[in-house]
This record gives C-alpha cells, structure tokens and sequence, in this order.
C-alpha cells in the first residue's frame, strides 16, 4: 500500500470525495434508508441485533474472556466503550473486537446459508461500539446493520461463486462491517 496509500492521503479532501461519491457500493449505502424497507427486513435487522447482543452476553461468561480482555487492555490501554457482560471498558477497536469474540464464542449467533458464515457477530458489534460513541438513533444503528449485512452477504456469494473459500466469516464480513460504519459516518 506504501506509495499508493501515502498519493491518496495526500490528494485534495474534493479529489478523494469525488472518487468515494463516484463508488456504486458507497452510493447504495448512502441511500438506505429504514422507511424504505420491507417489514420483513425491520423484524430480520431487530432480531439481529438482539441476537447478537445476547450471544454476546453468554460469550461474555467463557473462561477465556478475562484472559482475551487482559491482553487487550495490554496492548492498547483502557477506554471509553463497553465490553458487553463485563465491567471493562477497552478503546473502540478493542471494545468492537472483544464484543464480535463473545458474540461469536459458542457458535450460536445467526447464520447465513447463502454466505455459510455468521455475519451478525462482526456487523452488530462494530455498529454498535461505533454508534454508542457517535450517539445515533437507533434508526441510524438499525440502517447500518442493514448495509452492513448486505454488503457482507454479498461479498461471501461473490468469493463462493469465484471458487473462494467455503469457510472464514471475517473475511468477508469486513467489507460488511466497514461499510455499516461507514454508513454511521455518512
């Protein structure tokens, strides 16, 4: 990435807007909208959430999470965001990664057929952490979630139909995740 990332960092904030803007994907998450969608996709992103959440809670309990949030706490320090089920708090990044490793802990968080993965537990913590410091309305969260699953879901058919991997939701579950916050951002 060295002298391509370092050339786009340094282009003018209307160059880099302008190619962003100019971006399908970019484009479709701008214009999701919650009054837009079915009741059916309404019920699906609220159970969503909550499946995750209280995945996460049950995760919150394994033996392991002290251990995984003290090596956190190790590397980047206390924070301001929540590990959900325990009385930590880690920086974002730390508080989204520990929240997606209990959501995803006993393996019971959602499933997508399609993309053969478990979309919910990268999604809903990112939106979440990232919503709770930005303060957005829970239509807001409930439109990231949306894109973020989308996106995701998308990506993992796409490496499926291109002969990708069968298995590894965090691969394509990053460009889900990124867009969701991205769409908080918006």
């Amino acid at each position: 990435f060295g002298s391509s990332a370092h050339a786009l960092s340094d282009c003018a904030p209307s160059i880099v807007q302008t190619i962003m803007a100019d971006s399908k994907v970019v484009q479709y998450c701008q214009q999701v909208a919650w009054a837009n969608m079915t009741q059916a996709t309404k019920d699906f992103t609220k159970r969503a959430i909550i499946d995750a959440i209280g995945c996460a809670l049950a995760g919150s309990a394994h033996v392991t999470v002290p251990g995984v949030t003290q090596s956190m706490l190790e590397i980047d320090g206390n924070g301001c965001n929540v590990v959900w089920g325990t009385n930590k708090s880690l920086h974002v990044k730390g508080a989204i990664f520990m929240n997606a490793y209990t959501a995803a802990l006993f393996d019971m968080d959602d499933g997508h057929r399609r993309a053969q993965g478990h979309p919910g537990a990268v999604i809903v913590p990112a939106v979440l952490t990232v919503a709770s410091r930005l303060g957005c309305t829970g239509q807001k969260v409930a439109e990231a979630v949306i894109v973020g699953y989308d996106i995701a879901v998308r990506e993992a058919v796409r490496i499926r139909e291109a002969g990708g991997p069968r298995k590894g939701t965090s691969g394509w579950c990053a460009p889900g995740a990124a867009a969701a916050v991205g769409k908080l951002l918006q």
